[in-house]
């Protein structure tokens, strides 16, 4: 069975900015592999070829050409980035603006 997997990934992340940071959180280094690769590596068992893969990230971090790096490596092949450029006010509105990009069945 196909699934869409969606991953939100619109926040500030205003206290990681405010310790230092000079990445998104998800782009950060723990354990010899980014925080982006240790979260897809715990949704293995979603992982097929034929699902697809929507991620929602903020504009500004420029993150289309990383994730796509990023889920090629690791065997995901049909992503779809969606970039936005304001705050929303919370994950499900942020989902919501992807829904044009999943198969409604």
């Amino acid at each position: 069975m196909k699934l869409t997997v969606l991953i939100t990934m619109a926040r500030l992340g205003s206290r990681f900015r405010q310790a230092g940071y000079t990445v998104p959180k998800y782009q950060s280094e723990a354990h010899g592999k980014t925080l982006f690769e240790w979260s897809m590596e715990s949704l293995k068992g979603f992982w097929h070829p034929e699902n697809d893969y929507i991620f929602v990230v903020r504009k500004e971090d420029e993150a289309e050409e990383f994730i796509r790096t990023t889920c090629e490596k690791i065997g995901i092949r049909n992503v779809t980035v969606i970039g936005i450029d304001y705050l929303t006010d919370g994950q499900a509105t942020t989902a919501m603006l992807a829904r044009e990009a999943w198969d409604p069945d």
